[in-house]
């Protein structure tokens, strides 16, 4: 019985093997697994993960904070600011605020993205200049600028109404072209002597026979 002392990172794995007459024998060999590249900092493992987006290959990410979820230690406050949005940038811009009559809403933005208080939308991080995003926060002005009330704008249209045209206007207009005259085409009725009876069909007397008149012959 062959035991091992084997260091905790280190196991045991039970090997059989031949030798050249074969004989089967049984051997322990010790597994020492290659070292893990990842340290549980997503500051310096974001470069192991598979679902970096290709636009921040090469950029350095080592100052970001991959938030989860919104932090806790937020100290922004939204008196005497106009309401809108704005980026934090103690968190880096991942975290923003909505500014609504005077109370604090807080959002977070996807890994890897930023709030860009320009558009103010969440763009990649490399696309986002947080440090200066307090130069833009008067642009909430225009998001939520008051409507100007104008009085309704009156318009006046007057109508003429159009002459008769003149004689002479009239006679010398085209006169207007006669389609040209299509004879019609006679109908024919025709009759058939099975239609009538014959007492129907004379219903006069035929007229008498005319008498000859006497003529004397000289002799």
């Amino acid at each position: 019985v062959t035991v091992a002392l084997l260091a905790p990172a280190e196991t045991a794995e039970e090997v059989v093997t031949a030798d050249s007459e074969g004989e089967l024998t049984n051997a322990t060999v010790t597994v020492t697994p290659k070292p893990s590249l990842l340290t549980g900092n997503p500051q310096k493992d974001y470069i192991y993960d598979p679902n970096l987006p290709r636009e921040l290959n090469g950029y350095n990410l080592s100052t970001y904070p991959f938030y989860n979820g919104v932090p806790e230690d937020i100290h922004f406050k939204c008196d005497d600011l106009h309401d809108g949005f704005y980026a934090s940038v103690p968190h880096k811009c991942q975290v923003y605020h909505h500014c609504l009559f005077g109370t604090r809403y807080d959002f977070l933005c996807a890994n890897y993205t930023a709030f860009d208080q320009r558009t103010f939308i969440c763009h990649f991080v490399s696309e986002v200049d947080c440090d200066n995003s307090p130069k833009f926060y008067q642009r909430n002005e225009a998001l939520y600028k008051e409507a100007s009330t104008a009085a309704p704008v009156t318009t006046t249209v007057s109508t003429t109404p159009v002459p008769p045209p003149t004689t002479e206007a009239a006679a010398t207009q085209r006169p207007r072209r006669r389609r040209p005259y299509r004879r019609r085409r006679p109908v024919y009725e025709y009759y058939y002597d099975d239609q009538y009876d014959d007492e129907e069909y004379y219903d006069d007397d035929p007229p008498p026979p005319r008498r000859k008149a006497n003529r004397k012959h000289r002799s």
